[in-house]
């Protein structure tokens, strides 16, 4: 008989059975009369009962008659009448070996399922998708669901099709239990985590869980708060998902009026309030932007005074050398023709104008001819003596460095090459006539032309503003670096320690400083202040240039004065991030329906609400406006009640779980809902034994 055949090749004659078999509820429970695990894991690729005992019949060789279910297990009847499982249970094993050989029918006879669990798996790995995204749960269940088709499809490529088709029960089912496991472990994670700041994307988790990122944000909050200005949550950490989200603050209607009420603080009070004492701690505190100014404008005079009489001081007694080594009067005929060219007229009249400036006034020696373009002697017999010839070679000395007018005051540009030559030839033939005048000139020019590019500084240019009404534009071509090299700042800065004008020089940065936050606070066309932290910050310190410029200005990065003035800066930069308004965005399109009418909008209500479709997006609409309208007023408020005070509190509460771990509890509620629909499976089954009954159990 076949049926005799098989027993023979598979279990073996009866004289081999051997004596013991483990018996559970009348059933043997024997792996060694067990389907090949082979057999078992091609029969898991069905999901219905009828078609899985068919993939047993064809591979034993038994008719499908002699098949049946008992206690949710496919079992068959032997030849000699008992019921054997076709896949043995662990629980029956008789030692550590046993139970390892049953493991081996376990996995066979769960293959198939591991299918569509392993590809609900993925959505939780973080290869698609970060495991702590919500869109995982809808994945999760696609990924199973798919999963479970292609199963049923490569069992159909293998034992051929079905009657009754595609198990679509299962398909759902799979992708079902996937989805709810995913969303079990997202559930358990969120209740793990702290999130304060309600961060949703994978940038922003990253940035949370790394401490170099969250120490720096909360440094920056410690510092808002020293400074007394409050910073919001975007402000400090700096990230577009929390900055969105503050502007979103100021645009709903339940926190429209706190965030409002924050920012006019902030620009009105906190600001103007930081900066001021900033100014006064690293600048000086000047009373005003005007008196600051005339401060520092005598100290430029007083500087350059100085610096004139300290080169006076140590020239004079060279060029007075010169003069006793050779009085009197000095004539050539070099001397003769340098007269006349119009440069020596121009320098002429140069030395008198200066020397008038200085309360002294030059001989009568010569005087400019009608046509303006050489000297003449006034006495053809009065030759002009060293002195004199030196007046003449200044001027054309001033005429070549360009610098300002010594009558008017306004700045001119360099003389050209005519007067270049000019002022050599007259040098030269000088230092012929007195070779000490050339040693006098060659010892005093580096004092002379350091006086004369300290008269050619904005120094000189400040100086003589006296009266002009260019204060802010005065102060700035000192102190800002968009306008004047950080170097330069630098030796200016000495310029007036040197001369004893450090006050001067302080009360001059104090007003360039209180002049551009003067700017900073002009109203808008609505009459409210805008962005005062940002337009300050921009205007002193937005450059790398101008914050190159302060540092010098303030004696160096280094100096406890800069670097508290820097840390002011950081907190204004962070507070200007928040708020900028523009042209109109998304959040204002919905807007619109806020001026229907009642009644419309009671009319559109009722009609949503005859469609019981509508019912689940409507009771969504409900939880989630009213869970966001809660939590925007919880932060705006706290915003606007805290303060400074509050500021960045939320980082050290912020505890987010890495993407292994989401992914673990993600993966774990997978498993767990798979293997729970696998023990809750068979309770829905009806047992339906081979033969209608049981009979007794092997002996």
């Amino acid at each position: 008989m076949a049926g005799e055949d098989w027993f023979s090749r598979t279990v073996g004659a009866p004289e081999a059975t051997p004596e013991y078999s483990p018996i559970i509820n009348n059933v043997v429970d024997d792996p060694a009369r067990a389907a090949p695990l082979s057999t078992q894991a091609g029969a898991s690729l069905r999901t219905r009962t009828p078609e899985q005992i068919e993939v047993y019949s064809q591979a034993l060789g038994i008719p499908a008659d002699r098949f049946g279910t008992v206690d949710g297990n496919i079992v068959y009847r032997d030849d000699r009448g008992d019921l054997v499982r076709v896949s043995p249970s662990v629980t029956g094993a008789t030692g550590p070996v046993d139970a390892a050989r049953r493991m081996g029918g376990v996995v066979a006879r769960n293959a198939g399922d591991f299918i569509p669990g392993l590809a609900g798996l993925v959505a939780s790995t973080g290869v698609a998708v970060p495991p702590t995204s919500p869109i995982t749960i809808p994945l999760a269940g696609a990924l199973a669901a798919a999963g479970e088709y292609g199963r049923q499809e490569l069992g159909d490529a293998i034992y051929g099709s079905r009657p009754e088709g595609t198990d679509w029960f299962s398909v759902a089912g799979q992708g079902g239990s996937a989805a709810l496991g995913q969303g079990i472990g997202l559930g358990i994670g969120r209740l793990i985590e702290a999130n304060p700041a309600g961060v949703t994307g994978a940038a922003d988790r990253r940035f949370f869980r790394d401490p170099t990122a969250r120490a720096e944000a909360q440094r920056l909050a410690d510092e808002g708060r020293q400074e007394g200005v409050t910073l919001l949550a975007g402000d400090v950490t700096n990230r577009r998902s929390l900055l969105q989200r503050d502007r979103q603050l100021g645009r709903f209607p339940d926190t429209a009026d706190d965030m409002a009420a924050v920012v006019q603080r902030r620009n009105t009070v906190e600001v103007p309030g930081a900066i001021d004492r900033r100014i006064a701690g690293s600048a000086g505190n000047t009373p005003s932007v005007e008196g600051g100014r005339a401060a520092f404008t005598q100290g430029a005079r007083n500087v350059i005074d100085d610096a004139f009489e300290r080169m006076q001081g140590l020239n004079s007694p060279l060029f007075q050398r010169a003069w006793e080594a050779r009085p009197g009067p000095v004539w050539s005929e070099d001397l003769d023709a340098l007269l006349r060219r119009p440069a020596i007229a121009r320098a002429w009249q140069e030395a008198q104008t200066a020397a008038a400036n200085s309360g002294r006034e030059l001989p009568p020696l010569f005087r400019v001819s009608a046509d303006g373009n050489r000297l003449e002697l006034v006495d053809a017999a009065l030759h002009p003596d060293m002195q004199a010839w030196h007046q003449i070679k200044r001027g054309l000395d001033q005429i070549v460095n360009g610098g300002s007018d010594p009558l008017t005051g306004a700045m001119r540009m360099p003389g050209g090459r005519d007067v270049r030559e000019a002022r050599d030839a007259l040098r030269a033939a000088l230092v012929r006539e007195n070779p000490a005048y050339g040693e006098a000139l060659a010892e005093s020019a580096p004092r002379l032309q350091a006086f004369a590019d300290l008269e050619a500084t904005g120094i000189a240019r400040t100086a003589r503003r006296e009266g002009q009404g260019a204060s802010n534009e005065g102060l700035a071509a000192i102190f800002d670096g968009a306008k004047m090299a950080p170097e330069r700042v630098a030796q200016y800065r000495q310029s007036f320690l040197d001369a004893g004008q450090e006050d001067a020089w302080r009360a001059g940065l104090s007003a360039y400083l209180r002049d551009a936050m003067e700017a900073a606070q002009k109203t808008t066309q609505r009459g409210e202040p805008s962005n005062v932290a940002g337009k300050f910050y921009q205007q002193v310190f937005g450059t790398p240039q101008r914050r190159e410029a302060l540092a010098q200005a303030m004696g160096g990065a280094g100096t406890q004065e800069y670097q508290e003035f820097a840390r002011t800066m950081r907190v204004l930069q962070a507070a200007s991030r928040s708020f900028p308004e523009g042209s109109p965005t998304a959040t204002d399109a919905g807007a619109r329906s806020g001026f229907a009418s009642g009644a419309a909008r009671a009319a559109g209500g009722a009609a949503n609400a005859l469609n019981p479709l509508n019912w689940p997006g409507m009771l969504r609409d409900v939880l989630v406006e009213g869970s966001a309208a809660g939590n925007a007023q919880r932060i705006a408020q706290g915003y606007l009640a805290a303060g400074p005070v509050g500021n960045g509190e939320f980082i050290p509460q912020m505890r987010l779980l890495p993407n292994p771990v989401a992914g673990l509890l993600g993966g774990g509620g997978q498993a767990a809902t798979a293997g729970a629909a696998g023990l809750l499976g068979p309770l829905f089954e009806e047992d339906r034994p081979p033969g209608g009954g049981l009979l007794a159990p092997a002996r």
